[in-house]
């Protein structure tokens, strides 16, 4: 029954593309909100009758269906019958290098917990397993939203380096504005955070989260890459580098499993802090940014975030004690926050690059792109 899940996904792609390509943000979200309500109720109507589990595989099926019923409702473009001369051969290649390059990406990325698993079982997998998730928790968050909206408005303006380059680093200067901060935070307070979101059973990956946190504060530069790749239509040169980052990769994680789960993630940060340079490098050869500008964009946050992390760590034996667990949490992210945002105004430009951050943010939420 799953099965067709899938299937029914499928014939809507390209429809979705073409409204992403208009920028219909706003009719995607109510589409989407739409199809989530109605497999909602349609689960909710299943376990009522006794369906048991049956009740979930209702739900992935309703809603792709309404989903897949408003899409074909709402947009008007329709396929046309195949023919030779439709000139289709330069998007086919675009789209082989760019899912070569997330084949790629996904191995590089996950291959390390299956390298624990494999020698050091279950437990250790799962450990590693839910610290590189936790990890992932500010982009996962976060990248959807501002993708959605960047990408097409950067596809749109390629034609116009200037245009480019200005849109292009206002908005990777919100990326770093989020996500770094974010991590920094997580890392400060990652046993308060473990306990309120995982449970003290999973204490122990706090360990391993600290020494991923540094591969994450770096990472972001994936996000800020993968859009120049993608607007600028180099996927193959994509694909290119994802081919190369996987050889050093798998050569850490294999060495690094000699000494378990930490090995693993140290081999993973290494690999990731090493080469972030040269893949900035390599990807700024045929874009209209150079790796200075982003460099000048990023120093901001990261020196903000690091700042307001040290301010923490100093604090935090000095603020207000409580019995919860997540009320600390609490205290501590305000605390972070008020003094990541007073280090942003400290320095000359940093009030203007806040409230830039701050429209860009609002822009994303309600998907309004200015371009």
């Amino acid at each position: 029954a799953l099965a067709c899940v899938p299937f029914i996904d499928g014939v809507t792609l390209q429809l979705v593309a073409v409204m992403i390509r208009q920028m219909r943000f706003v009719t995607l979200s109510v589409i989407d909100t739409g199809a989530l309500v109605t497999g909602v109720v349609a689960a909710l109507a299943l376990a009522w009758v006794g369906a048991g589990y049956w009740a979930l595989v209702g739900h992935e099926l309703v809603y792709s269906a309404a989903y897949a019923t408003m899409m074909w409702t709402v947009c008007r473009w329709r396929p046309l019958r195949p023919r030779r001369d439709s000139g289709v051969r330069p998007l086919l290649a675009f789209g082989l290098n760019l899912s070569g390059f997330r084949i790629l990406n996904h191995l590089a990325l996950n291959l390390d917990t299956v390298f624990v698993g494999r020698f050091w079982g279950p437990a250790q997998a799962g450990i590693y397993d839910r610290a590189y998730g936790l990890l992932k928790i500010p982009s996962t968050l976060l990248n959807q939203p501002l993708s959605s909206v960047a990408v097409p408005a950067l596809s749109r303006v390629q034609g116009d380096a200037v245009r480019y380059r200005a849109f292009y680093l206002a908005w990777i200067r919100l990326v770093f504005g989020l996500t770094m901060p974010a991590v920094v935070f997580l890392f400060v307070d990652a046993e308060r955070a473990v306990l309120t979101i995982l449970g003290p059973q999973w204490i122990g990956i706090v360990p391993i989260y600290r020494v991923l946190a540094p591969a994450a504060f770096i990472g972001r530069l994936n996000t800020v890459t993968n859009w120049l790749y993608v607007t600028t239509g180099r996927t193959d040169r994509q694909l290119r580098w994802s081919a190369f980052l996987l050889v050093p990769m798998l050569a850490a994680y294999a060495i690094g499993v000699g000494w378990g789960a930490s090995g693993v993630a140290v081999a993973h940060t290494l690999v990731t802090c090493g080469l972030w340079f040269p893949g900035i490098v390599y990807c700024c050869r045929t874009t209209p940014v150079v790796p200075r500008d982003i460099f000048r964009v990023m120093i901001m946050p990261a020196a903000a975030s690091v700042s307001a992390g040290l301010g923490l760590h100093a604090l935090m034996e000095v603020l207000p004690q409580g019995n919860s667990v997540p009320v600390r949490l609490l205290v501590d992210f305000v605390v972070y926050a008020a003094m990541y945002g007073m280090a942003w105004i400290a320095v000359p430009g940093g009030r203007r690059s806040l409230v830039q951050i701050t429209r860009l943010a609002r822009e994303a939420i309600t998907s309004r792109p200015a371009v």
